[in-house]
């Protein structure tokens, strides 16, 4: 009865109808659990369609688990207990924000860290990290922006400050910060030399809750991810909305981190709790495909080079790289 499950759910896959499938394989799950296994030969085939079942529920799912993911360099290497904490792409290469207040660089050569800049003042600990023409910038703790000088290896503070911040973003010139709560908001700073000022709640008008604002993102729009997975699209200050056209299994519940450009057709969500990375189509929002490995322990950050065909991921102190199958 279970094989015969598994085939017409197979069936059902080939013919679009992706409920159907679902509801068959759950079916074939429940018989499953009662299946006898009181003789060596009946584990086997019990283990044999467990593992069918399991392959066929990921086909559906659409999702692709990553046993062995590259692993590409270790902070461990470098400085005991460090994490990575933030991962920014320029011209010069891939960094990542350890969570020592350092900046490190990834030297793809050698499959190693190196630290690029460390901070001049007191310590600090980054919550996330953003760049924009080479100019980096790590949103702390404290809710403190520093700037980084690569050229003199320097993390400095800025004059913005606000421990309510989560994420932050620098775009055509300007600095966004998210602020999550009742009265949730982005606040925009505009870029005047080497500093910030000129301060503007940018969101005027809005439906959703920003109770659980996350992260954002920015490609003309702005894309604010909620802890539960949805999403809100903001276009000169005032939401648009965006709503994902197919479900997710298993249901995004603890989103921390949320990606795209203006040359990507992809919006990219991290789930760490979940070890997961979920893609949607940013014009349509349907769901597309996850990535999953038990290598990705305590995610805090990733990046997509679509063009190189490479999504990075930090987890923990291990650097991880993925070749995204979505892509053509």
């Amino acid at each position: 009865a279970i094989e015969d499950l598994l085939e017409q759910g197979s069936s059902a896959v080939i013919y679009k109808d992706e409920n159907r499938a679902r509801s068959l394989y759950l079916n074939a799950d429940t018989l499953l659990k009662v299946l006898p296994v009181n003789t060596p030969e009946r584990v086997t085939i019990a283990q044999k369609l467990s593992t069918d079942l399991q392959a066929a529920l990921n086909d559906i799912r659409h999702l692709v688990t990553i046993p062995n993911p590259p692993l590409l360099a270790d902070l461990e290497t470098l400085t005991d207990g460090v994490f990575g904490n933030g991962l920014m792409q320029t011209s010069d290469g891939l960094f990542a924000a350890g969570s020592d207040g350092r900046l490190y660089r990834f030297v793809q050569s050698d499959k190693r860290f190196v630290v690029a800049a460390s901070p001049s003042g007191d310590p600090l600990s980054p919550l996330t990290a953003s760049q924009e023409d080479g100019r980096l910038y790590l949103l702390g703790s404290d809710g403190a922006v520093h700037g980084v000088s690569l050229e003199d290896g320097t993390v400095s503070s800025t004059s913005l400050g606000d421990d309510r911040w989560v994420d932050v973003q620098a775009y055509a010139n300007r600095l966004y910060l998210l602020r999550p709560g009742t009265d949730g908001q982005i606040d925009r700073f505009e870029r005047t030399g080497t500093s910030f000022a000129g301060t503007t709640e940018w969101i005027t008008s809005r439906t959703s809750s920003l109770e659980k604002a996350a992260a954002l993102t920015i490609d003309g729009s702005v894309y604010i991810l909620m802890s539960d997975g949805s999403i809100s699209r903001f276009d000169n200050g005032s939401e648009e909305g965006w709503g994902a056209a197919g479900a997710v299994d298993p249901g995004i519940t603890q989103a921390t981190d949320i990606w795209t450009d203006i040359k990507s057709a992809y919006l990219y969500v991290l789930e760490p709790a979940t070890q997961r990375l979920i893609v949607f189509d940013k014009t349509a929002g349907a769901f597309v495909i996850q990535y999953r490995s038990d290598a990705f322990q305590g995610l805090t950050d990733f990046i997509v080079d679509e063009v190189g065909y490479t999504i990075y991921l930090m987890a923990g102190s291990k650097l991880y790289s993925i070749a995204p199958s979505h892509l053509k």
